[in-house]
């Protein structure tokens, strides 16, 4: 009761990780975050991390990295796996959250809100969180729940006011993507004939779209 799968990602070696705030029937220490072998079929823990609940997963590199509630023996809200090892991005965010991660131009980019003193959208610089761009937020509650990095350029989804809820970085500053969508949008997936939009509205660009759309 009340536990959950959030999220799924294969790294580049085809495993599976799911994240999500869950514990295995038969073995506590599957939990948060777990792994299958292809090979093996076989459940596995991801090193010694037994977080309270992953909410996204990207690959990265030749591993992923995680947002959530890391648990015990980390101070940071965002982890990356690799080579075998966790690393631990910054501390946590002081009274913020982290909704998404996305890769854009080779940095690690996170998505949520009060991530910095001026944006909702953060870069991982190597030794810190600078905001990229300033994608303010305008009432409790609003957030980034979305990213996507298509053809050079940076789409954020989720509920603010810029948009609405829906907008891409011009390499300097946030602008509104189409007529944007009157609902929040969770999921974002590039395709050859443009974005699809997943989420909780019924009008795209001011059009009947419920729940999904193309922009």
């Amino acid at each position: 009761s009340g536990q959950y799968v959030a999220a799924l990602a294969f790294d580049t070696a085809g495993v599976l990780y799911v994240g999500g705030s869950f514990v295995a029937r038969d073995d506590p220490a599957l939990s948060g975050l777990v792994r299958v072998l292809p090979a093996r079929g076989e459940w596995r823990t991801v090193g010694d991390r037994t977080p309270e609940a992953i909410y996204v997963i990207i690959p990265r590199n030749d591993g992923v990295c995680v947002a959530g509630a890391l648990g015990a023996g980390s101070g940071a809200q965002v982890a990356c796996w690799e080579g075998g090892t966790w690393a631990d991005l910054g501390p946590a965010f002081d009274g913020a959250w982290v909704g998404a991660l996305a890769e854009h131009e080779g940095d690690l980019v996170a998505g949520g809100s009060g991530l910095t003193a001026d944006s909702a959208v953060a870069r991982w610089n190597g030794s810190s969180w600078e905001a990229v761009g300033r994608l303010a937020l305008a009432a409790p509650g609003e957030g980034v729940l979305a990213l996507a990095s298509v053809g050079g350029s940076l789409v954020a989804g989720g509920y603010f006011s810029l948009g609405p809820n829906v907008a891409y970085l011009d390499g300097v500053a946030w602008r509104p993507l189409a007529g944007g969508l009157d609902g929040a949008v969770y999921a974002i997936v590039p395709t050859e004939r443009g974005l699809l939009f997943g989420g909780e509205f019924e009008l795209a660009d001011g059009s009947p779209s419920w729940g999904l759309a193309r922009l």
